[in-house]
């Protein structure tokens, strides 16, 4: 059974079911040609849907993100005694 099912079912989370990514996000920049090949093989499966042509066909800004830690998310009595 799925974890997310499987826990629903029960009434508790057998591990943290998300974390909380704590971090710095930096301004806006050109995408490199390297990092758009990237994405568009990420995402290549999606290619022929609508969505695929809306929001990534011509992806050209990126942001680069750094994590400073992370902490597991509390989902009161699903995750009590886990945290």
């Amino acid at each position: 059974m799925p974890f997310w099912i499987k826990s629903l079912v029960i009434g508790k989370f057998s591990t943290p079911p998300a974390v909380r990514l704590v971090g710095t996000v930096k301004p806006l920049r050109e995408a490199t040609p390297e990092e758009i090949a990237a994405w568009h093989r990420h995402v290549a499966k999606a290619r022929l849907t609508r969505g695929y042509e809306i929001m990534w066909s011509k992806m050209h800004l990126v942001r680069d993100v750094q994590f400073d830690s992370f902490e597991a998310v509390n989902c009161g009595k699903m995750t009590a005694g886990l945290l």
